[in-house]
């Protein structure tokens, strides 16, 4: 009996992830999102995988501006370019835009040399995310 209990137990865990990974595998993306590229952090390689280094967004193009989040590796920027202040706007994941620092972007280049390009989309679950195509 104390067995099954534990089966029990552990599948409450394990059910709801293995649902969530399985939900996950089906988001593609649907359109482009016109009017915006992917673009990449400009830090050198030890940085990018420093989890104490962060690269602020904030919600108007100033230091004093309130930070909304930090950037991630791709990040979606408005083309053509929208800068003031030497911050460029960009595009949240939840949907917002924000500004970041122009000297923490650069184009965003294919890492892996396939060919594949990257584009802002929106995704299955209406979301915000990226095509690599």
């Amino acid at each position: 009996m104390q067995t099954v209990r534990n089966l029990a137990a552990a599948l409450m865990f394990l059910v709801p992830d293995f649902a969530a990974a399985q939900s996950n595998v089906s988001i593609h993306a649907i359109r482009a999102i016109p009017g915006y590229v992917c673009m990449t952090l400009n830090l050198p390689d030890q940085q990018m995988m420093d989890p104490s280094v962060r690269v602020p967004i904030r919600i108007a193009p100033s230091s004093e501006a309130a930070t909304t989040g930090d950037a991630i590796a791709t990040v979606i920027v408005a083309w053509p370019k929208r800068e003031e202040n030497g911050y460029l706007q960009v595009l949240q994941l939840n949907g917002r835009t924000g500004w970041m620092k122009a000297q923490f972007l650069k184009p965003w280049q294919n890492p892996g040399g396939n060919g594949q390009r990257c584009y802002p989309s929106v995704m299955s679950n209406g979301r915000v995310g990226f095509d690599y195509r």
